[in-house]
């Protein structure tokens, strides 16, 4: 293990090191989220018959392809960055006449590293979004990240908000999501809470209840995410995955308690809604009013309500 890491060590610090070369060279700066974007593009450049393509191991996570070897290497070379992310002027220079062994015995990665920082537009705004569409283990991956935890990270209101929209995001991620069997019980929490979303739309209560669902809402993006860790990895880090299966199991408890916890909130909500709508003058609850209980996002806290 000691050795294979060594080796991609040396690899990928030449790698990352030559990317930094020619985006000073064209005025450019990275940072790591866009770091780990570059290098993995360049792995799927190279393709699986390329003998660097194991050396440049990555697994996916909660903000897409992540290597923690690339990560390393970006905090080692931040000495040699300016305060503007860019390689610093006399590392620059010196590297002018400087023949990157990578290069020699790889050459082909220089025209794809020159032809992934040509258009300042791609690298800065869609490169990250390419990765999904064209990388993503599943197909619910984009629609899950960019139309779902994207809008709950982001957005501290919804007021002029289309939750039309939002809520066919959910379905349309839902009807992707995966079929294993691993994923089963994810997919039962899933679909459970997207039901509950649709209904607190249709009560026209979404928007009023969006402070205490934007926590679920990402923790469902998280879980989800340390679920495709597991099953979609390098070989590199077949030994983590004992290890991030716990995590997995853990984080799921997390979600569900987050749920339940914007399940109580959301019962505030309901019950702010006008007296002769909500209360019959013997303080018993309807038909229809037990319905929509059982159907909130924490339906398994009404255990005394009967349908």
């Amino acid at each position: 293990m000691d050795k294979l890491l060594d080796e991609n060590v040396e690899i990928i610090d030449d790698l990352l090191m030559f990317l930094l070369f020619e985006m000073k060279g064209k005025n450019m700066s990275i940072n790591k989220f866009r770091c780990q974007k570059a290098i993995f593009k360049i792995k799927m450049d190279l393709g699986e018959k390329n003998p660097l393509f194991d050396k440049i191991p990555y697994y996916w996570y909660n903000f897409g392809p992540f290597s923690q070897t690339v990560s390393d290497s970006f905090n080692s070379m931040i000495h040699l960055l300016n305060p503007n992310r860019k390689l610093n002027d006399y590392t620059y220079n010196s590297l002018k006449n400087h023949d990157f062994n990578i290069i020699i015995k790889y050459p082909e990665i220089e025209n794809i590293v020159k032809g992934l920082i040509n258009n300042r537009d791609y690298f800065y705004e869609k490169l990250h979004k390419e990765v999904y569409l064209k990388y993503a283990p599943y197909d619910c991956m984009y629609p899950f990240k960019f139309e779902i935890f994207d809008i709950a990270d982001k957005k501290r209101s919804i007021d002029y908000f289309n939750t039309d929209k939002f809520i066919n995001s959910f379905f349309k991620c839902e009807s992707k999501l995966p079929s294993n069997s691993y994923f089963n019980d994810f997919s039962d929490i899933f679909s459970n809470f997207l039901a509950n979303l649709d209904l607190l739309n249709d009560e026209n209560l979404l928007k009023k209840c969006w402070s205490v669902l934007r926590d679920p809402i990402k923790f469902l993006w998280l879980t989800f995410t340390k679920e495709v860790r597991v099953k979609h990895k390098d070989k590199f880090y077949d030994y983590k995955e004992k290890e991030w299966d716990l995590i997995f199991k853990n984080k799921t408890n997390t979600l569900k308690l987050s749920i339940d916890i914007a399940d109580e909130e959301i019962e505030k909500f309901r019950y702010k809604k006008p007296f002769n709508e909500f209360h019959n003058t013997n303080e018993s609850y309807t038909s229809l009013q037990k319905k929509i209980l059982n159907s909130t996002i924490g339906n398994y806290l009404k255990e005394g309500i009967n349908v």
